[in-house]
């Protein structure tokens, strides 16, 4: 009964994160800092898929679009290889 009330207050908060936000840049941010403090890791990264129509093999275009707790990836925007 812990574990299940413990997962529900979880979700809960983390519904209320992303209840409170309009704009998609500080979603990403307040979403990823609640998850990192509820799991316990100390760095977290969100990935954006982007169809691509221009490239024939993988029709997709990763793009990481928040990072936290890292100085050296707070470069968000940074392009991913197609393979991953």
């Amino acid at each position: 009964m812990d574990q299940e009330r413990a997962i529900l207050s979880i979700l809960y908060d983390m519904a209320l994160t992303i209840g409170g936000e309009t704009r998609v840049d500080a979603l990403l941010s307040k979403v990823l800092q609640r998850f990192l403090y509820h799991t316990g890791f100390p760095v977290g990264l969100a990935l954006t898929v982007i169809p691509d129509a221009g490239r024939r093999r993988r029709g997709y275009i990763h793009t990481v679009s928040a990072t936290i707790g890292s100085k050296n990836s707070r470069r968000a925007g940074w392009n991913c290889p197609g393979g991953w």
